[in-house]
């Protein structure tokens, strides 16, 4: 095993298992892909939020690991979805206990770092990685303030929190059958995915911060001179600080379900926020974002891209029509309103709303109907709703993994695996 610099794991208070865990993984990286001038760690392990569960007798992480992988020319897809997957492998081996933990890898080529987009993955990439391997090429990443960021980019994490939560939320939870170590997964799931709100929120105040702690009591400091303050309520600066405590310590005092309908409130209301930063007044948020959509989301996609998955609507769904139709549709904003259905359709069904939790089930339904290029799966009339939702689950998870993941392979069984049902 080579040495590389780990410095920060002891600074960080890390256990030895963790260092042990980077350095096997940068082997096996080296190894493969002997080109990669540069590896930093990034994401949570880099911002000293790393959370885990370390006991005589279990080690689980629930945070995953994120590397940056630094080159000096470009790598072929086919080259990145091999490593991907290999070291998608060795990781469900370093830690096969945790259905939450997994191995990403980005890529940057050097020359290319001054031109990045100036992100929330940039920003903290820049401000909080940790250089294991090679030199620190950072100085080269450009600058993000809370003026030049890429708004749209950022409210994007609001949508994507949603789709943690479905995907990530374990089966036992939505069948209201939780064991201690399910109940574990689905504390960490809820917390975590409550606090990317203050990432999304604070720099329409003016303010980045590249860490959660920094971002809960920068709310909590000064929330009543702060513009969000207004919106969301004074309980809302306690409810973060509850959730951070809570994303260490994988416990929560009181109802989960009640939790699951607070964070998802919150997303919907920060969603409904940012219309609001753009001037929209919104009475419907599903309706909103069908329709104003391109004022917060990028909308955008590239010529060749519209037509490729044009095409694939047109061989998987039999369906001239609708394959016309996909690339004018606000893609990010239905698949927004679908992920709220699919939300509202579980919570109603746990509170006993069966009514309600069919309708939003079916709304959710009509809406990805609409982007998906193969056909649902089909509901059977006498069909247990839990069925038909978790059934509908994976549709929405094999959209994310062609419309979001670009069908990158590592994703696809990663998906596959968290939305399999019985």
């Amino acid at each position: 095993m080579a040495s590389y610099n780990l410095k920060f794991c002891s600074a960080f208070g890390y256990a030895s298992r963790v260092c042990d865990h980077f350095a096997r993984i940068v082997d096996r990286i080296l190894e493969s892909a002997p080109f990669v001038e540069s590896i930093l760690v990034v994401g949570s392990a880099a911002r000293g939020e790393l959370s885990y569960l370390d006991t005589d007798e279990d080690f689980r992480l629930f945070s995953d690991y994120e590397f940056l992988l630094l080159t000096r020319q470009n790598v072929d897809k086919a080259g990145q979805y091999s490593l991907g997957l290999d070291i998608d492998q060795l990781g469900h081996r370093l830690n096969p206990a945790s259905p939450l933990f997994h191995v990403d890898l980005t890529w940057y080529e050097i020359p290319r770092l001054p031109r990045l987009k100036r992100t929330i993955a940039v920003f903290e990439q820049k401000a909080t990685g940790k250089v294991i391997f090679g030199q620190d090429r950072r100085h080269l990443m450009p600058d993000v303030t809370a003026q030049n960021l890429d708004r749209k980019n950022a409210n994007e994490i609001l949508y994507k929190r949603l789709w943690a939560l479905l995907l990530y939320l374990p089966q036992e939870f939505f069948e209201s059958c939780l064991t201690p170590e399910t109940m574990n997964v689905a504390t960490y799931v809820l917390a975590r995915n409550a606090l990317d709100l203050t990432t999304v929120l604070l720099p329409y105040e003016g303010v980045l911060l590249p860490s959660y702690v920094q971002r809960v009591e920068h709310v909590a400091a000064d929330y009543t001179s702060l513009q969000l303050g207004t919106a969301f309520g004074a309980d809302f600066p306690q409810f973060l600080r509850t959730c951070l405590a809570s994303r260490n310590t994988l416990s929560w005092k009181g109802s989960l379900i009640e939790l699951y309908t607070r964070v998802v409130g919150y997303l919907e209301l920060a969603l409904r926020y940012v219309l609001a930063r753009q001037g929209r007044s919104v009475d419907d948020t599903s309706r909103a974002l069908t329709v104003q959509s391109p004022l917060i989301f990028d909308e955008v996609l590239p010529k060749r891209a519209e037509v490729r998955r044009a095409l694939r609507v047109l061989w998987g769904r039999r369906s001239l029509r609708q394959a016309l139709q996909w690339p004018g549709l606000a893609h990010k904003g239905l698949l927004t309103a679908c992920l709220l259905h699919m939300h509202r359709s579980m919570i109603a069904h746990l509170n006993g709303n069966d009514s309600r939790a069919l309708a939003s089930m079916e709304s959710a339904r009509s809406l990805l109907d609409m982007l998906a290029s193969r056909p649902l799966s089909p509901w059977e009339p006498d069909e247990p709703f839990i069925h038909r939702w978790l059934a509908l689950r994976r549709d929405c998870g094999y959209f994310w993994w062609e419309f979001v993941r670009k069908r990158t392979p590592v994703f696809y069984r990663r998906i596959w695996s968290l939305t399999a049902y019985e």
